[in-house]
């Protein structure tokens, strides 16, 4: 389990041992780390919750509503080592703007790629319909032999 949670990051802490993101042992809360606090004998992740899910089914937030569950690798009074708490990476965040995007010819694609150049956007999510991942993309700068420089995209 990810130990490398800080404050800002977007977290889903489970209730149980099982981590089941639907159906009816589905039972999380999704949420803003906000601090890490002591409470009752250890440290534990102070999260602002943004989304219930209890039973498998969407429940609804409190105004203010914060939980406080253990750190991952605190020991339990029962032998076991808590882990309930992952961080959400960006992929759920790319999957709620996914757009689709289609391209006549390869000068088309081409200039498309190009234009994530002058952002900060290098990384490109591919549905998993289409083989789930990433594609980091990247620029190097290349002379061709008649001393004229063109920019290669690295896709990896």
């Amino acid at each position: 389990m990810d130990n490398d949670i800080s404050i800002n990051d977007t977290v889903r802490s489970f209730d149980f041992d099982r981590h089941d993101l639907e159906g009816g042992a589905a039972c999380f809360v999704e949420g803003i780390v906000t601090a890490f606090t002591q409470h009752e004998g250890c440290t534990r992740y102070d999260i602002q919750v943004t989304r219930r899910v209890f039973g498998g089914e969407e429940k609804e937030v409190e105004d203010g509503e914060r939980v406080l569950p253990p750190l991952n690798s605190t020991p339990t009074t029962m032998g076991r080592i808590c882990n309930g708490v992952e961080k959400i990476l960006e992929e759920r965040k790319m999957k709620e703007t996914l757009e689709t995007f289609q391209f006549a010819t390869a000068a088309d694609l081409r200039d498309w790629l190009n234009a994530f150049k002058t952002t900060d956007l290098s990384t490109v999510y591919i549905s998993p319909d289409q083989g789930s991942g990433y594609l980091t993309l990247a620029w190097e700068e290349e002379t061709l032999t008649d001393g004229s420089k063109v920019n290669n995209i690295i896709v990896s």
